[in-house]
């Protein structure tokens, strides 16, 4: 039996005019990913007030069969292999939300997993990192794309670069790798899912995260990036405009117009946790007090303390911060309470009070100052643009 959510979608009336739409829903809501691509299909749907929703949280894996009952158009994320894929698409208009395989038989809404993948590379090559791996699927089309971008991004760099298949059977292989490798290591996950087994895997190992081992996973997923330990940083697709732009698709369809075979979103960007916070350095001084920044950014903070808990001198502390990361002591702390900014305005509900307190900044007023001359943007714009 379907099961109907009510989410602000057009609601079903008990006589059906010819001139409605009956739009089947074929998602799983457990998914991060898939909540957000529903409100941007309930945002669409403000435009087309005759549709009507039958929303089932059926796993497209399942064996039991769904069928389309009476629908005028589909939207699903469907294998091309999977057995259900041809009685589901046939003759209906839809849109497939599916990355796993290169076919469609619906034309394909999806992420833009190639800049999924760039951006993964330039987040690690803008810290430092020397040595790089990258867990992909050669058997799924979207993370063998992510696999290749990154891979490409990186390998003209002249950087060691491995790459490996998500699975654990290779688990000892990389662990050769990491231990003949004496610097930190910057890695990849092209799912967020076999990141957090990654976490898992280097705990056991007890190599520090992100000072040894650094992990990004591929796109943000929230419940699986806040239970990871350390919380682990991702790639933030717009799967709100994915939803919309899909609802785009359906209303051409439906009209009888022609809609591209494949629309690609490009991502919004790298939210940064502690899996990635850290830079390639090497320096033993220079990493106590890049920790003490870490550990003590939340309050007031002198750059005379940070010396003094590095065991250097103020001089000797700035020198070596302009030689290895190329900013000033100064500039390191400020860049430390902007990524943590950063990450609460996309992940939590904080007030720019609760948020510039939480930072290290008395005042509102000035950490909107500094967080504007950094990113560009203010902090409302910056956490609209991930709502929007």
């Amino acid at each position: 039996m379907p099961l109907y959510w009510d989410i602000h979608l057009a609601h079903m009336p008990h006589t059906l005019s010819p001139q409605r739409k009956r739009i089947g829903v074929y998602l799983k809501a457990v998914r991060s990913e898939d909540r957000e691509c529903l409100r941007g299909l309930a945002a669409f749907s403000t435009r087309q007030p005759h549709w009507d929703f039958q929303i089932e949280e059926q796993s497209v894996y399942d064996a039991s069969p769904f069928p389309p009952r009476n629908l005028d158009a589909i939207l699903v994320r469907l294998d091309q292999k999977h057995p259900l894929n041809e009685s589901l698409t046939q003759d209906l208009p839809g849109v497939n939300l599916s990355e796993s395989d290169e076919q469609s038989r619906l034309p394909r809404v999806c992420n833009d997993n190639r800049m999924i993948g760039i951006m993964a590379a330039e987040h690690f090559l803008a810290r430092g990192y020397e040595h790089f791996a990258v867990f992909g699927r050669a058997d799924h089309y979207g993370l063998s794309l992510r696999h290749k971008a990154f891979y490409d991004t990186v390998h003209p760099q002249q950087r060691s670069l491995q790459r490996y298949e998500e699975d654990e059977q290779v688990f000892d292989d990389f662990s050769s790798w990491v231990q003949q490798v004496d610097a930190p290591v910057a890695l990849f996950c092209c799912s967020s899912h076999f990141a957090r087994s990654l976490i898992e895997h280097c705990r056991r190992k007890s190599w520090h995260i992100p000072e040894r081992v650094a992990i990004l996973g591929g796109t943000e997923d929230d419940l699986i990036c806040s239970f990871s330990s350390p919380r682990l940083s991702s790639v933030q697709s717009n799967a709100y405009r994915i939803g919309y732009a899909a609802g785009a698709s359906l209303a051409k369809q439906l009209a009888g117009e022609k809609v591209e075979p494949e629309l690609r979103i490009p991502p919004m960007g790298v939210i940064s946790r502690r899996s990635t916070d850290m830079l390639a350095v090497t320096d033993r001084a220079l990493v106590t007090a890049l920790h003490y920044i870490r550990d003590h950014y939340p309050h007031p903070i002198s750059c005379d303390q940070i010396a003094d808990a590095a065991g250097l001198s103020r001089r000797s502390l700035d020198r070596k911060c302009a030689q290895i990361l190329g900013r000033s002591i100064s500039e390191e702390i400020r860049r430390v309470r902007i990524e943590a900014a950063k990450s609460l305005l996309v992940s939590s509900e904080d007030s720019l009070q609760q948020i510039s307190e939480l930072c290290g900044y008395e005042y509102p007023e000035r950490f909107s100052i500094v967080f504007k001359r950094i990113t560009g943007k203010t902090p409302t714009r910056y956490r609209a643009q991930f709502r929007e």
